[in-house]
């Protein structure tokens, strides 16, 4: 956990801007760029894939990470399907 403490800033910053990004999307009444953010989210995951505290004791640190992978990689899934 120590080892992901130096991402969590660039992760945070990863998610606020996908969050900016859908409202934006809301606003503007542009579904593309909504599903443009929901996909940087899940890049942002993929790229740095950080679980909690209770995740990683649950699975183990390795499994933890690779869980919030496949999860960023289902989010970007998500992404493409509403940009279409």
């Amino acid at each position: 956990m120590r080892r992901d403490e130096g991402k969590a800033r660039l992760f945070a910053v990863g998610i606020a801007a996908g969050v900016f990004l859908v409202l934006a999307g809301v606003f503007v009444a542009w579904t593309p760029l909504i599903g443009a953010a929901i996909g940087l989210m899940g890049l942002t995951v993929i790229g740095l894939p950080l679980a909690t505290p209770e995740t990683i004791g649950w699975l183990g640190y390795r499994p933890a990470r690779r869980l919030a992978r496949a999860l960023g990689g289902l989010l970007v899934l998500v992404g493409i399907w509403i940009c279409l």
